[in-house]
């Protein structure tokens, strides 16, 4: 069931990754021959700590995402608001073009968003929203509700508790 998760969330963030990329009004984006990598695909993650699911998560978008020609960073805040508020705005302001966020604190982010936003990073988050209205690229969040029950729904067909259910009486 964890690697169902993983590969959903994966699933999720690709289909909004179209925002990491950067447009250059100026010049039509270049695709860089391959085994390169373009400046303009530079993607910072900004995870909570290194912990599972997060570390899973972080090394798995990592992959795909070079894959695709971006360059990837992965930042951990070992769950510090202040610490992954700088680390967002850094990544702004180093010229990514898209930051992947898991706020630690979505109130005490939504100033570091703002920055990174306002410095051309496309942002997105990933199942948590920012408490506060900010600018953000895309919100790739779950249906917890709906997720449990397709969990236990699976959990009944695989033990086949509806028939053991059934015998029983």
């Amino acid at each position: 069931m964890k690697r169902l998760l993983s590969l959903l969330l994966i699933f999720a963030l690709f289909a909004g990754l179209t925002a990491c990329k950067k447009q250059n009004t100026e010049n039509a984006a270049v695709t860089p021959p391959e085994g390169q990598v373009s400046e303009e695909k530079t993607a910072q993650l900004c995870l909570p700590d290194h912990e599972d699911p997060w570390a899973a998560y972080g090394q798995a978008l990592k992959a795909r995402l070079e894959e695709q020609g971006h360059r990837v960073q992965i930042h951990y805040a070992q769950n510090d608001a202040l610490e992954q508020s700088r680390q967002v705005a850094d990544a702004g302001n180093s010229g990514a073009a898209c930051v992947i966020l898991v706020p630690v604190d979505s109130m005490a982010l939504a100033d570091a968003v703002a920055e990174a936003a306002e410095a051309g990073a496309k942002v997105l988050t990933l199942d948590r929203q920012l408490s506060r209205d900010v600018d953000l690229s895309a919100i790739v969040a779950f249906d917890y509700t709906l997720l449990g029950k397709t969990i236990a729904d699976h959990i009944i067909q695989v033990k086949n508790l509806e028939t053991a259910k059934e015998e029983k009486r």
